[in-house]
């Protein structure tokens, strides 16, 4: 299951998020620069579906994805979920 925590601090907060580790799952790639929809961001890769599963752009704004509760099958052409934080 993934976690998202958030510590308030005397200038800002410091934000803490561990990933869902499936065993099946190639290791995640580092944080890297990248621009989306004009707006430049900092965010690691997943390595099978290729998305981020957190995100902080160039203005400080973070977005993250936690895991959901499926309530049926999983669709027969998956998209990453990742592409909703980008």
């Amino acid at each position: 299951m993934c976690t998202l925590t958030w510590l308030r601090c005397e200038d800002g907060y410091e934000l803490f998020f561990s990933r869902d580790e499936a065993r099946t799952r190639l290791p995640a790639h580092p944080p890297a620069l990248a621009r989306g929809g004009g707006v430049d961001f900092l965010a690691p890769r997943d390595a099978d579906a290729g998305g981020p599963w957190q995100t902080n752009t160039a203005w400080g704004l973070p977005a993250a994805r936690l895991n959901g509760h499926p309530d049926g099958p999983a669709p027969a052409e998956p998209v990453s979920r990742g592409l909703l934080v980008l």
